[in-house]
């Protein structure tokens, strides 16, 4: 027995105090890494799920501490799935050693990112893997550098593709020397003129300066203005168009017959905005009638860089994350959402119960599920958001949370559209047109023939293709090179040829050929795009008008020989009759005389 109970009280009760407080803090420990973990587990969900890829690096230096290459330390599946390469093949390796190729920017870039700590946003081209890239670059720590990488090729293709259908339709309108192009606007008491091509400057007689934004009657004299400037109904045909033979006035007042072709521009709302027309002077073209489809505005929408846009909702569907990608789209702060249903604020009203079912009806723990929908921003703006959506499973206390990563894919969206609406439009121009249309590269190759050359040639559709220019039938083939050369130098001016061609028929047929250079964006010469129009009645009619003039001319003459010869003849016959009457009826030159009156 302890010699002393009260000494012996205060030991055991200080060791009991010294286990519960070890106790306590053993509990703590344990709550504290469940946390953690729980947190980690949330991140590292994030992180594989990201629609954008993400990777973090660690910059290498030479001696002198410049930055020469940089090791993979971390990469996410989206990341692997952009570059085609494992992560096996990636990490703890340097760019160099994969992709030896690498361009020097992308090195000097980031190890400006690692050395200064300012982020980045970029767009550049990797020739090794063919790709465009857009890249956010920020440094987490010293000497590293993490990046979020969007692969952004098919928007760039896309881009550059509308750019060279709009060079195209541009070249083809500038080409067009022997047709008049007219926009006009619908705005207002007038219908005043937005654009006027060079064939309008040249069958009108005004400059571009001098007719833009002016009333269009002034191309009309004033009995017609009742028909083409005050009746609207005219340019908004319920098929669309509206062709008609009508008088047309050039600016020294000369009146002229013309074939007028008006189509309606459509503004967003499918409401007329303004008209493009297509005047054709039948004083030169007796037969031609040109359909001109609507050129509407050609716009490019070019995707800007986005961050993912992040949104986590609880086990009730309200929104318990709501990052700064999502802030900047739709205008609301974070506060503003948190604890709110998602589709209560951003869903338009028509989608809200599609979006209530994929947010609290996930796929499986672990299966993304992908879905397209809008959001409304604070301004009313709709933005089209891809969503990459999966359920997250937390701690038994707190449920499970449905994480969704966005990307704004609007401009993408609106770029494809318009993208089809401009080469349906292009086709619509080119093959429609009653006039030929030929595209022509470097070395005097037809690449292009719409359907008109081939009829006009008498050739089945693309027999054309791939021969020479110079190389049909023509009347002057050199003369034709010798036209082709001069247009592929910088200085002369485009100019008409004129030129006649045999068809497989035996048929002859007479053109005027209009070409004009295609460039690409440094001014170099590419190609051709050539307008031909097909002459051949125009000059039967000559000729038919210069052969009646020769028969007139002829006759004419045998006129007034005929004239001049009766005015001798006259002469004789009456010296010859006062001869007979001052002779007797016997004397000898009786005879003579009968006989130059009978001859």
């Amino acid at each position: 027995e302890p010699a002393d109970w009260t000494a012996f009280g205060h030991t055991v009760a200080l060791c009991m105090r010294h286990a519960l407080i070890l106790e306590d803090r053993e509990r703590l420990a344990s709550e504290a890494v469940g946390e953690a973990r729980e947190r980690e587990a949330q991140y590292r969900m994030l992180f594989e799920q990201m629609l954008d890829g993400f990777a973090l690096h660690e910059v290498i230096r030479d001696e002198s501490g410049q930055p020469i290459d940089y090791r993979y330390l971390a990469v996410n599946p989206a990341f692997e799935a952009i570059l085609e390469l494992p992560a096996e093949r990636l990490l703890g390796h340097t760019v160099l050693e994969i992709l030896p190729q690498t361009e020097r920017y992308w090195i000097d870039t980031f190890g400006r990112v690692a050395d200064s700590g300012d982020s980045i946003r970029c767009e550049n081209w990797s020739s090794e893997l063919g790709k465009w890239f857009s890249v956010h670059a920020f440094r987490p720590a010293a000497n590293q550098f993490a990046t979020i990488v969007q692969d952004i090729t098919l928007r760039r293709q896309a881009t550059e593709s509308l750019k060279a259908s709009e060079q195209r339709l541009r070249t083809v309108y500038q080409a067009a020397n022997t047709v008049a192009f007219i926009t006009t606007d619908l705005a207002g008491h007038e219908t005043r003129i937005r654009e006027f091509s060079p064939g309008a400057e040249r069958l009108f007689g005004y400059t571009r300066e001098e007719i833009l934004d002016r009333p269009v009657s002034l191309l009309h004299p004033p009995e017609n203005h009742a028909r083409f400037v005050g009746d609207r109904e005219l340019f908004v045909g319920t098929d669309g168009t509206n062709s008609c033979e009508t008088t047309l006035l050039r600016k020294d007042g000369e009146a002229f017959p013309a074939l007028l072709t008006i189509h309606p521009i459509h503004g967003p709302g499918g409401e007329p905005v303004g008209t493009v027309s297509v005047t054709l002077d039948l004083t030169e073209l007796k037969r031609a009638e040109q359909e001109l489809r609507a050129q509407r505005d050609f716009t490019a929408a070019i995707l800007d860089t986005v961050d993912a846009l992040v949104v986590v909702l609880d086990a009730d569907g309200r929104v318990v994350r709501f990052n700064r990608a999502c802030e900047r789209l739709s205008g609301h702060a974070a506060a503003e959402v948190l604890g709110s249903h998602l589709w209560e604020l951003l869903i338009p009203e028509e989608q809200i119960d599609a979006v209530r079912a994929v947010f609290t009806e996930p796929q499986a723990a672990g299966t993304a599920d992908k879905h397209e929908h809008h959001w409304l921003t604070r301004s009313g703006e709709r933005r089209l958001i891809a969503w990459s959506i999966v359920p997250v499973v937390g701690p038994t206390d707190h449920g499970a949370y449905i994480l969704g990563t966005g990307v704004d894919i609007t401009e993408q969206r609106a770029a494809q559209v318009a993208l089809r609406e401009s080469e349906e439009h292009f086709r619509q121009l080119v093959e429609t047109t009653p006039y030929g249309v030929e595209e022509i590269d470097r070395d005097g190759v037809i690449t292009y023939a719409n359907p008109a050359h081939h009829r006009i040639l008498g050739v089945a559709p693309g027999e054309l293709i791939g021969r020479q220019l110079w190389q049909l039938d023509w009347e002057d083939p050199e003369m034709v090179q010798d036209h082709f050369r001069r247009l592929m130098e910088p200085s002369p001016e485009p100019q008409t040829l004129a030129q006649s061609a045999l068809r497989p028929d035996g048929a002859r047929v007479h053109l005027l050929i209009d070409h004009d250079r295609r460039r690409d964006e440094d001014g170099g010469i590419l190609g051709l795009i050539g307008v031909l129009s097909d002459v051949t009645e125009r000059v039967r009619l000559e000729d038919q008008l210069r052969q009646a003039q020769k028969m007139e001319a002829l006759g004419s003459l045998a006129g007034g020989i005929a004239h001049d010869f009766n005015n001798i003849l006259q002469g004789m016959l009456g010296y010859t009759q006062l001869a007979q009457r001052r002779l007797d009826d016997q004397h000898t030159a009786q005879p003579h005389l009968r006989e130059v009156l009978k001859g």
